[in-house]
C-alpha cells in the first residue's frame, strides 16, 4: 500500500476550554487536490498549522511524508494568511532573499513563470493588488520545490478574474505530481478545482468524499417495517439514523432511486421520502 502524503489519526487540539478539532483522523494521498470546507471555526487553519508543525495536537499522531511535520520542511510549503512581507522590496527582490534562506530553491524566472508573477516582478509589494500578493505568497511557497502545499483561504478577497488566474497557475503546478491542501468557504471553489472534498464543523469532518459525489448524495426517510432492526439487514456501511420508538429510519446514499424502490419492493419500509442534498446543505450541517 502507498504511504499516505498526509496521515493524521485521532488528533484532538483544545485551546484551553475550546476544542479546535475533535478526534479527526484524514488521510491524504500523492497528487491530490483536497479541498477543506466550512465555516469559520470550524477548525480549518489549527489542522493546517498541525500539518506545518506550528501546533501540536493533545492527542493522536500527525505524519507528513512519513515522518512529523518538523521533518518536512523544505518539502511543504505554505500560503498562509499572514502579513510579514517587506513593502519596500519589489517582487523579484523578496524572491531572491527569500531564495538565499533556503538550502536549495528552484531557479527565479522559472517560480516566477508557474506563480505567475514575471508581468509585475519590478512591482514593490507594498504597490501590489491583494491578487498579486497572493500570486508572490504562491512563487515564495514553491521555492524550494516542496512536494506538498497547503493553502488557508488562499483567493479571500480576490475578483473571480484573479481568482481564476491563480487557480490555473495552482493546478498547473498540480500536474506535476504536487499535492494541494487548501482550506475555503467558497462552495463553487471546492467544487470546481478539488478532486476531493472534506468538509468540517466545530472541529470534525462531517463529509468526505471525490468533488463530483458530494453534492449528488440524497436521504430516503421512511417507517421500518422489517422485523429486525436495519442495523441487522442493511450493508454494514450503511449511513443512517433509526428512531425504534417510532420505527422511523433516514438513510443517506448516493442511489436513492434504486435503493427505496429495493426496499419497498421487499416491503421493508413505507411512507417513504426522498430528499436530495447538495453541499450548501452538508455545510448547513442538514441532520436528515
Amino acid at each position: 500500500m502507498t504511504t499516505p502524503a498526509i496521515d493524521i489519526e485521532n488528533v484532538t487540539k483544545r485551546f484551553g476550554q475550546l476544542t479546535a478539532v475533535d478526534h479527526l483522523s484524514l488521510r491524504v494521498h500523492s497528487g491530490e487536490i483536497l479541498a477543506l470546507l466550512g465555516p469559520n471555526g470550524a477548525g480549518k487553519t489549527t489542522l493546517l498549522d498541525m500539518i506545518l508543525g506550528y501546533t501540536t495536537p493533545q492527542s493522536g499522531s500527525v505524519k507528513v511524508l512519513a515522518g512529523p511535520p518538523t521533518e518536512a520542511s523544505g518539502r511543504i510549503g505554505a500560503v498562509l494568511q499572514t502579513k510579514g512581507l517587506l513593502e519596500d522590496l519589489t517582487v523579484e527582490e523578496t524572491l531572491r532573499m527569500i531564495a538565499g534562506l533556503h538550502r536549495h530553491s528552484l531557479p527565479i524566472p522559472e517560480v516566477m513563470e508557474k506563480a505567475g508573477v514575471t508581468a509585475f516582478k519590478k512591482t514593490k509589494v507594498g504597490k501590489c493588488s491583494g491578487g498579486q500578493v497572493q500570486r508572490l505568497r504562491f512563487a515564495l511557497a514553491i521555492l524550494p520545490d516542496p512536494e506538498i502545499l497547503l493553502l488557508d483561504e488562499p483567493t479571500s478577497g480576490m475578483d473571480i478574474t484573479s481568482r481564476r488566474g491563480f487557480w490555473d497557475s495552482m493546478t498547473s503546478w498540480a500536474r506535476g505530481g504536487g499535492t494541494i491542501i487548501f482550506a475555503t468557504h467558497y462552495l463553487q471553489e471546492a467544487e470546481e478545482f478539488a478532486d476531493r472534498i472534506v468538509v468540517m464543523k466545530s472541529g470534525s469532518i462531517t463529509a468526505d468524499a471525490p468533488a463530483d459525489q458530494l453534492g449528488g448524495t440524497s436521504t430516503i426517510t421512511g417507517t421500518w417495517r422489517h422485523s429486525q432492526e436495519p442495523f441487522e439487514v442493511l450493508p454494514e456501511k450503511t449511513a443512517l439514523d433509526w428512531d425504534p420508538a417510532k420505527r422511523r429510519i433516514s438513510i443517506r446514499t448516493d442511489r436513492s432511486d434504486q435503493l427505496a424502490n429495493e426496499l419497498l419492493n421487499h416491503g421493508w419500509i413505507s411512507n417513504v421520502q426522498i430528499t436530495q442534498h447538495g453541499l450548501e446543505n452538508l455545510l448547513e450541517g442538514d441532520p436528515s
